[in-house]
């Protein structure tokens, strides 16, 4: 999978099973590259734990499985170790589990001999991203009819965001250039455009819309809108020119991963790639000449789940 942010997912119901006098509660389930089932633990004495092992229900008890990579207890490795009494978070390591198709239980083999088995993966009971704070990375390209020598930009970004329901909203700010016409700026000593440093400034909003799966690939279409403000500089031939430029844009985007974990609710709201194609106007008020042009772009956007 790409990744997925290291999103996690809740089941919409309850999932746990008690063994003993050890419950385990399944919380969350947590995409690759760093798979894991996280559970909430209780039990009346301590557990030492032996082995644990991703298996199927029919599977007699501890026999088999795909054995787990690794299993932590409140943060610390408990491999090898002692499950305390009281209640703790429990995190095992697993492989991959996005596109199965069975119902997965986990198998933990404690003191001498005793087993104990929690759901893990189930096809009747979905699960869906948790609300949590989007990083934002990514790359932009935007061009636009001449203003005031001002011929397109370019820069990195990284900001935040939130999801809300269906839809994502975000805070990037950047570094970059903004590359001036050659009639008004010339050319430097390489014959490259000469361009300006500039810190540009934008908010998005995305709508996005139920993801589709095809060959094991998910796209995710959205629609949204953009504004941002760049404070262009300009190394013209008369001197630097400063004006500010404010954009209006609509965003027509594609989300995409490789895989999800199924049954999913709301995947669309946990891809991790985007690409976006803003489209609208760019409007300089305070630059000489023009204040008016056409503007559109292209960029791509990385998203991580804290």
């Amino acid at each position: 999978m790409l990744a997925a942010g290291c999103a996690t997912f809740t089941p919409v119901v309850p999932m746990g099973a008690r063994s003993g006098d050890v419950e385990l509660r399944l919380r969350h389930v947590r995409a690759s590259p760093r798979s894991a089932l996280l559970f909430d633990t209780r039990s009346e004495k301590a557990h030492a734990l032996r082995r644990g092992w991703l298996t199927v229900a029919p599977r007699d008890l501890c026999t088999g499985g795909a054995e787990v990579g690794g299993i932590t207890i409140d943060g610390g490795s408990a491999t090898g170790g002692v499950l305390p009494a009281g209640s703790h978070e429990l995190v095992v390591k697993v492989s991959d589990m996005e596109g199965s198709e069975l119902d997965l239980v986990l198998d933990l083999e404690v003191d001498e001999g005793a087993c104990v088995r929690a759901p893990a993966y189930s096809q009747v009971v979905p699960i869906e991203p948790d609300k949590r704070v989007v990083v934002v990375t990514g790359f932009g390209l935007g061009g636009n009819q001449d203003v005031a020598g001002l011929r397109s930009a370019y820069g990195v970004y990284a900001g935040a965001g939130r999801w809300f329901g269906p839809a994502l909203l975000t805070a990037q700010v950047g570094v970059g250039e903004s590359l001036c016409n050659e009639s008004t700026c010339g050319k430097d000593s390489d014959g490259n455009l000469r361009s300006g440093f500039i810190i540009p400034f934008s908010v998005d909003a995305r709508y996005a819309f139920s993801a589709i799966v095809r060959n094991r690939i998910v796209g995710v279409p959205m629609l949204g809108a953009r504004y941002s403000f760049t404070p262009v500089r300009l190394p013209t031939f008369d001197g630097e020119r400063r004006f500010g430029a404010h954009s209006a844009q609509a965003v027509l985007a594609w989300g995409m991963s490789d895989n999800m974990p199924a049954p999913v609710r709301n995947f669309e709201r946990a891809v991790p790639i985007e690409f976006a194609f803003p489209i609208g106007v760019l409007v300089a008020p305070n630059a000489p000449g023009r204040h008016l042009a056409f503007a559109a772009g292209f960029e791509m956007r990385v998203f991580f789940f804290l």
